[in-house]
C-alpha cells in the first residue's frame, strides 16, 4: 500500500511540475505567441554646439556674426532672493537682433523654453541675473 501511495505521490509531483512550467512559471524563456513590433528607431541627430554669451542691458554681444542685444525688460515678476514664494516669476525681455545686414526685434520669456530663429541661427535666453544689476545669458548654435 506504501509503494501506491509514493508512486501516486511522485505522479502528482510531476504533473504539477509540467503543469507550473507550461503554464508560465518559466516566463522569461517562452517566446509570446504574439509579437508586435515596436516603434521604429528615431535617428540621433548630430550634436549642435552651442555657445553662451552674456549682456546687460543695451549692451551689443556677438556670436559669429549674429549681434543680440538686451533692450527692455518689460516685466520682472521674480521672487527676490530672501523671499519664499510659491511661483519663482518671471522675466519678460525685448531683444534686437541683427545678422546679414538684417534687423528683428525679439521677445525672450525666462519661464518658457522659447527658441528664436533668425537668419538660420537659434538663439534662446538661458539666464538672468538679479534686478539691480541684470545680466542675460544666450545661447546659439
Amino acid at each position: 500500500m506504501n509503494k501506491i501511495y509514493l508512486g501516486l505521490g511522485i505522479v502528482a509531483v510531476i504533473a504539477v511540475g509540467l503543469t507550473s512550467y507550461y503554464l508560465g512559471a518559466n516566463q522569461e524563456n517562452r517566446v509570446s505567441p504574439v509579437e508586435t513590433p515596436g516603434p521604429a528607431p528615431i535617428p540621433t541627430p548630430a550634436p549642435i554646439i552651442k555657445v553662451s554669451n552674456t549682456a546687460k542691458l543695451g549692451e551689443k554681444i556677438s556670436f559669429n556674426g549674429l549681434y543680440i542685444t538686451p533692450l527692455q525688460v518689460t516685466e520682472d515678476s521674480r521672487c527676490p532672493l530672501d523671499v519664499q514664494c510659491f511661483w519663482a516669476g518671471r522675466v519678460v525681455l525685448n531683444t534686437k537682433l541683427e545678422r546679414n545686414g538684417r534687423t528683428e526685434t525679439a521677445i525672450f520669456d525666462s519661464l518658457k523654453t522659447n527658441i528664436v530663429t533668425f537668419e538660420g541661427k537659434s538663439i534662446s535666453l538661458t539666464g538672468v541675473g538679479v534686478s539691480s544689476n541684470y545680466m542675460f545669458t544666450f545661447s546659439s548654435n
